[in-house]
């Protein structure tokens, strides 16, 4: 195999996927430094483990299994969850978004930050990241209906957090199926492109 093909091909599957691994790290970390630290960590450990990679359909599931590991090894180092900060708010509004949009994310990395560690990875790489169910079950390492509760009952506290008025929309449009994607269902956080 061609090195710098590899190379080549690896950042081009990065680029792809960076945006959605960056939204994914700060859902995750809360705090817009700690979120690079996370996903520039990834990316190299990624990328020092791609020649491993089997097939490339599934580098998705590769970049995120290993960010979450990322993520789960610097909060065993000592590393704790926090609140999002005055940088995040200035990188949230930095993307162009509206005052309200801004003061809606922030109120939604807030909520989400005081969710269940693990519904918090399972909502915010559904919602946030826009993987399947099947690729969720993959970087958790959980059966697809482990993955299909956590996602639910997330959206569920998530909407109690958010202060939902209709709770009742989220059963309508929970997620079912295996290849279930966020694009398969009506409701929405956050409209997509509007956050890094």
């Amino acid at each position: 195999m061609n090195t710098e093909k590899t190379d080549e091909e690896f950042w081009e599957l990065v680029s792809r996927y960076h945006n959605d691994l960056y939204r994914f790290a700060l859902a995750l970390t809360g705090v817009t430094e700690d979120a690079e630290d996370t996903v520039g960590e990834a990316v190299l450990a990624a990328f020092r483990a791609f020649e491993t990679l089997r097939d490339v359909s599934s580098f998705k599931s590769f970049l995120f299994t290993i960010c979450s590991r990322v993520h789960k090894r610097r909060l065993w180092r000592g590393s704790r969850f926090t609140p999002l900060n005055d940088s995040a708010d200035e990188t949230i509004a930095a993307t162009n978004a509206t005052p309200e949009m801004a003061a809606d994310a922030r109120f939604l990395y807030d909520a989400l930050a005081r969710l269940p560690r693990k519904l918090r990875e399972a909502v915010a790489l559904f919602e946030l990241s826009d993987c399947s169910l099947r690729e969720i079950s993959e970087i958790q390492g959980a059966s697809l209906s482990a993955v299909k509760a956590r996602v639910v009952r997330g959206r569920r506290k998530l909407a109690v957090l958010l202060g939902a008025d209709d709770a009742e929309a989220l059963e309508k449009n929970a997620p079912s199926g295996d290849s279930a994607t966020p694009a398969s269902h009506a409701y929405r956080f956050i409209p997509k492109g509007k956050l890094q």
